[in-house]
């Protein structure tokens, strides 16, 4: 099989598992909301899907096709595979097309294990705080903040707290574009008392006419936004 058929198969086989996944998380959506009371106020059973097991038989034909103008010998195009379901055959007074083809039988099986959040692990917080230090100075420099702790009441030392400029959110509350600020250190390590410090320098003129800046932080998937502004 070429490189090019087995790219196709890789990319159709992967459009399968993906509509599994996505089924599979539209049931579990509707599951978590159901009620968790009934019209008596007695507790409705929660369901939680914890794996799904799966076994698909596929049939893909690959076919070899090679374009020929006006009955000539010589091909117009070097000869392409195509991953197809079903045989193809056109013909037309300028244009011929001849297939030839194999079929792939294929048994797909596996499981999908719904994950914990956070690994099992207490849910990380974010306490995030900026203070800006000159409001008139050029550029506006505030000082970021963040303590990183988790629901068990920890602080978590040592971790690595990534700050972004959240473009986007920042340009919806502005209902423009902003010029995007600069951070003295965009990925920081917290200290002994879980405290990630860095700055941010924005521009004055935006700043002074009451401009937001949107600064999303995260912590791994964890992630907490804050804006800044003059107002």
């Amino acid at each position: 099989m070429s490189d090019q058929s087995s790219q196709a198969a890789a990319f159709a086989l992967q459009e399968i598992l993906l509509g599994i996944a996505d089924g599979l998380n539209e049931a579990q959506q509707a599951l978590r909301e159901q009620p968790p009371y009934d019209a008596y106020g007695r507790p409705n059973t929660m369901y939680q899907l914890p794996y799904l097991d799966f076994s698909l038989k596929v049939t893909s034909e690959f076919d070899e096709t090679t374009q020929t103008v006006g009955g000539g010998s010589e091909p117009t195009a070097a000869n392409w595979a195509k991953l197809r379901f079903r045989p193809v055959k056109q013909i037309t007074t300028e244009e011929e097309t001849t297939t030839s083809g194999f079929e792939i039988v294929s048994t797909i099986s596996g499981r999908f294990v719904a994950s914990v959040p956070n690994e099992g692990l207490p849910q990380i917080i974010l306490l995030v705080k900026a203070t800006v230090v000159d409001p008139l100075a050029s550029p506006v420099v505030a000082d970021l903040e963040v303590v990183v702790s988790n629901a068990a009441g920890e602080i978590l030392p040592n971790t690595t707290v990534e700050f972004n400029y959240d473009a986007e959110a920042s340009e919806a509350f502005n209902d423009g574009t902003t010029a995007v600020p600069t951070f003295g250190a965009a990925e920081v390590k917290s200290d002994a008392t879980g405290k990630a410090t860095t700055t941010v320098s924005m521009d004055s003129t935006e700043f002074a006419a009451g401009n937001f800046f949107v600064i999303k932080v995260n912590v791994g998937t964890v992630s907490k936004s804050i804006s800044i502004s003059n107002d």
